[in-house]
């Protein structure tokens, strides 16, 4: 759908499922595809009590943010401390308050892994943060609720790669807390068993990429019924779904070395 933001009050096209008390922060958002590959994003917003801060939105070289459309209907939106980078629709940036307009100086965009997306010091997204109270606090994630929770803490204490969060007033915007530009070094072989799934959107079959030894997989629905269970190994890293499972979004983890790997997946009719 292109879009970089979209939240609905309508699931399928049926009215009456509000979008309440949604939460998008500490994000980083980027396209920088160029050329012929160059697009434009929407941003679609139907919602009720949307929070938008501490997110760095960045579209470069040729590519932007917003400029298919901008619609916001949420009458109690709260939108602050973002920043934003290249060409990101106005009409989206002046629904915010204290605005970045600054060069976040990511590390390496050419490396097309996470770990170049930090960011170096100086960088307009250093202690530039909307502080985490108040209407900005972070919203308890209900862990004990269902086993999808399983590989996340009801309030964070560490950002994307590792750096704390506990007691900061003053955080930076975007996905890395690292305060005086702290690089976190990674080798090449880290590109190559990056565990990822090529689309998530399955009709038959998920294929994982980047297996390397024989792990555990659950796939659940959203309110965290099990659905599936096995493994998966380097030599059979594909997963036959079950053809009984109703279209719909789903959950699949990968515990590896004690560590979940979490995925969200759409599955069509088959």
């Amino acid at each position: 759908s292109d879009h970089t933001l979209w939240l609905s009050d309508k699931i399928g096209g049926n009215g009456g499922h509000e979008s309440l008390d949604s939460y998008i922060y500490n994000n980083t958002v980027i396209i920088n595809k160029a050329n012929a590959e160059a697009y434009d994003t929407a941003i679609d917003i139907s919602a009720i009590n949307t929070r938008i801060y501490n997110n760095i939105f960045y579209a470069v070289n040729g590519s932007g943010i917003g400029n298919q459309q901008v619609y916001v209907q949420d009458p109690n939106l709260l939108m602050s401390h973002n920043l934003f980078y290249g060409n990101i629709n106005q009409s989206f940036k002046n629904k915010g308050n204290a605005n970045v307009l600054a060069d976040p100086k990511f590390n390496n965009t050419d490396i097309e892994h996470p770990y170049g997306f930090q960011i170096n010091n100086p960088s307009g997204a250093i202690n530039a943060g909307k502080a985490f109270t108040g209407n900005y606090a972070h919203p308890p994630i209900p862990v004990q609720a269902s086993p999808i929770f399983n590989h996340v803490e009801a309030v964070p204490t560490t950002d994307f790669f590792g750096h704390t969060l506990t007691g900061d007033n003053t955080p930076n915007i975007g996905a890395s807390n690292a305060k005086n530009g702290e690089i976190l070094s990674f080798n090449s072989d880290s590109l190559e068993t990056t565990i990822r799934i090529n689309n998530p959107v399955i009709t038959d079959a998920i294929e994982i990429y980047g297996i390397t030894q024989e792990t555990n997989y659950v796939l659940f629905d959203l309110v965290g019924h099990k659905k599936q269970a096995g493994t998966v190994s380097k030599t059979n890293s594909r997963i036959k779904l079950n053809a009984l499972l109703p279209a719909g979004m789903y959950m699949l983890n990968l515990e590896i070395n004690k560590k979940v790997h979490c995925f969200k997946l759409l599955i069509t009719a088959h």
